[in-house]
């Protein structure tokens, strides 16, 4: 039996979420406890997670076969404008969805998304170098079947000691997800689209980073809220890169603001 690629949540405006790499739409529970009774929330399955149906293109990683799958739910689901949200690599694919301009999206909100691309077209080198050393040293470990490697970029993107907390059994199981988490890499570090692009946003952004998260957030989430128009740039405080889960409060008050 296949899995759908979606989950549905609630009646009302609909607010279409996107989680992160090594992650399912349970990363959404907290917050869509206090947006359902309100809101249809369309809660995206990014392929290859949850049950859903892996990608065909490990070899050549396209941003596409996410967004199809936004495209996908939207047109089965609602007709009306959407407020589309993406957590962490979810929002560097609700970002890509909305430079993209081809659905009605009223309002996008970002929590930390790893949008890595832009650290060069905006000149920031300390923080590009700082990811791109990352990378290149999670990439030896993966070669060197290093035990428990997805924990390198659970504690990287929030704060040491993170993956430690998680339960064992889930430190365990995200290790079938580094292929993927692997391409989500590529497409983290080369989008086609220019800061000008950022730029010509026609909705409310409304950008929201952890104030423990590590500083590459910081500086990707300020450099989006730089470039957009109309735009909102909000720390929560005492929150590592799974604020979506440990705050939800903050989170809708964020996306509500």
């Amino acid at each position: 039996m296949t899995i759908p690629a979606v989950d549905i949540i609630g009646s009302g405006s609909p607010i279409v979420m996107v989680h992160g790499s090594f992650a399912t739409t349970s990363t959404w529970k907290p917050m869509v406890k206090l947006l359902a009774e309100q809101h249809q929330c369309i809660l995206i399955r990014l392929p290859g997670h949850g049950g859903s149906p892996d990608p065909r293109d490990f070899d050549h990683p396209c941003i596409d076969t996410e967004l199809a799958e936004i495209e996908a739910a939207v047109a089965a689901h609602t007709s009306e404008p959407i407020h589309l949200v993406g957590h962490s690599f979810g929002g560097v694919v609700a970002l890509a969805q909305a430079l993209k301009g081809n659905l009605k999206i009223r309002q996008l909100t970002l929590f930390e998304p790893v949008a890595a691309w832009l650290l060069p077209l905006m000149n920031d080198q300390d923080m590009h170098q700082r990811v791109m050393d990352f990378v290149d040293d999670y990439k030896t470990a993966v070669e060197r079947q290093e035990p428990r490697v997805a924990g390198k970029v659970i504690d990287f993107w929030g704060e040491p000691g993170s993956f430690a907390r998680l339960p064992e059994h889930i430190q365990d199981g995200l290790g079938a997800l580094v292929p993927h988490n692997l391409r989500h890499w590529q497409l983290c570090t080369s989008m086609p689209w220019q800061p000008e692009h950022v730029r010509q946003l026609n909705m409310p952004v409304t950008l929201v980073y952890g104030s423990q998260s590590d500083p590459a957030t910081h500086a990707i989430a300020r450099h989006i809220a730089d470039l957009a128009p109309d735009s909102r740039l909000i720390e929560i405080p005492d929150a590592s890169h799974m604020l979506v889960t440990s705050h939800p409060q903050e989170c809708v008050a964020a996306m509500q603001g």
